[in-house]
């Protein structure tokens, strides 16, 4: 192993080198959009309803993120946390949330008055 002058360089270089993106802030018709599958989720999901969550994760060491799509079974919208929480125990952040699917979409129409409202 070669010696190395400074101790953890090569480390710093490549974290300043990895990219993150900008959290990007919904425009008004795609924030109504995802309200109101949420609301549609929070009426008709029954703990086995399969979703498709693309949200933003913040990074840890530096400004901005990286968004992430995962699928899952919506267990329950918690809306104290304001949280989807899946079966498998993930927790999405409903404020990050960039896009929503699920099959339940396809198949209902709305028809609630209490609509869930992003901040």
């Amino acid at each position: 192993m070669p010696f190395a002058a400074l101790t953890g360089y090569g480390a710093v270089i490549k974290e300043t080198e990895r990219l993150t993106e900008e959290k990007v802030e919904l425009e008004e018709d795609s924030k109504t959009e995802v309200e109101e599958k949420l609301q549609l989720l929070k009426l008709y999901a029954d703990g086995t309803t399969p979703i498709t969550a693309t949200y933003f994760v913040p990074d840890e060491k530096k400004s901005g993120g990286a968004y992430v799509t995962v699928p899952g079974k919506l267990k329950r919208i918690d809306e104290f946390a304001f949280t989807l929480d899946l079966t498998d125990g993930k927790k999405i952040p409903i404020r990050n949330l960039l896009q929503l699917d699920s099959p339940i979409f396809d198949a209902i129409e709305p028809e609630a008055d209490d609509a869930f409202r992003l901040p």
